[in-house]
């Protein structure tokens, strides 16, 4: 004799008994157990993000049941190729929990303010089935990276005028919606600037002026804060202006004697110089003075005149004077 019985669940051990019955009652049962094969899960679906921080947050997920056998959940996730999550990537390696009942996971490593959707695939040994792409999951913001390429420079040949430049962090480093840079400068442990500027996505990089003085040091310190206000890391960068060139101060006139009215004789000119041609120290502290005299067709073969080495190597006037000026 041959009983069909259905509607079993899968993956479950049964006990079956059968007994003889007549007019005087059952007979002697006898027993066996059996147990349904594994089947294909159903499709995954509810996917749902909570607890939702920074770098992590929880996945979960539901499977309609009963239970089809020993079941595995494959987790794909899937990241912005940018911030604004228009186009997304398989990342890898791909997340694994093991157990039907097991529907939730919490997901790690993730970037700060960034937009992922998920997929759950869920197996048997008889097949598998997969959910939709989740709805986008969006990271909460967290403190912004560093201002990349924080540098000095003086202004176009003016070295009592310096600016400071920086770049907005890189896309991954924002880590949310930037709103402020924020901005000090130091000179010998004191704030001689401090200031805010606020954050524009198509200006890459950003400038600020400040005076200065030459030879001297200053650190610039910036940082940026997002629309909640939470500040990111510090950028620092420590500058010596250097000195430049003497300046020529066309006010000041260098021989104070007019034309043909020096002292001259066979082998001399007498000219009376002014001092405060030499004392012009706003490019930075002055170290060298000199003085050449030659005749104006051969002051080339003492080299380039802007050049410091060609003054140090100059005999000294009391040494000049002993055998005649070059000429």
């Amino acid at each position: 004799m041959v009983h069909q019985v259905t509607d079993l669940k899968p993956h479950t051990h049964y006990l079956v008994k059968v007994a003889a019955v007549n007019g005087n009652g059952e007979g002697r049962f006898i027993n066996a157990t059996a147990k349904t094969e594994e089947e294909t899960p159903q499709k995954p679906g509810s996917l749902k993000a909570t607890n939702i921080q920074a770098k992590t947050l929880t996945l979960s997920w539901d499977v309609a049941g009963p239970p089809p056998g020993n079941t595995t959940y494959t987790i794909e996730m899937h990241e912005g190729t940018d911030d604004t999550g228009t186009h997304f990537i398989l990342k890898q390696p791909k997340l694994y929990t093991y157990g039907f009942r097991q529907k939730s996971l919490p997901i790690v490593e993730l970037e700060e303010y960034w937009p992922y959707k998920f997929k759950v695939i869920a197996a048997t040994v008889k097949g598998i089935n997969e959910s939709d792409l989740s709805d986008i999951v969006r990271t909460k913001q967290a403190a912004p990276g560093p201002v990349e390429n924080l540098t000095v420079n003086i202004k176009d040949e003016n070295y009592r005028v310096a600016y400071a430049y920086w770049n907005i962090p890189s896309l991954r480093n924002r880590n949310g919606v930037l709103k402020n840079y924020h901005f000090k400068i130091t000179h010998n442990g004191t704030d001689i600037l401090t200031g805010t500027i606020p954050v524009s996505l198509p200006i890459q990089r950003v400038k600020q002026y400040f005076t200065v003085v030459p030879e001297e040091a200053y650190t610039i310190t910036v940082y940026a804060t997002n629309n909640e206000s939470i500040s990111g890391q510090d950028a620092q960068h420590t500058h010596t202006v250097p000195a430049g060139r003497p300046p020529i101060d066309n006010n000041i006139e260098l021989i104070s004697t007019m034309p043909g009215l020096h002292k001259s004789s066979q082998q001399t000119i007498t000219v009376e110089l002014n001092t405060d041609f030499f004392r012009n120290d706003l490019n930075g502290i002055l170290v060298l003075f000199g003085i050449t005299v030659c005749e104006k067709s051969k002051c080339k073969n003492h080299g380039s005149l802007s050049v410091k080495e060609n003054w140090e190597r100059l005999p000294n006037w009391h040494d000049a004077s002993k055998t005649g000026f070059p000429l």
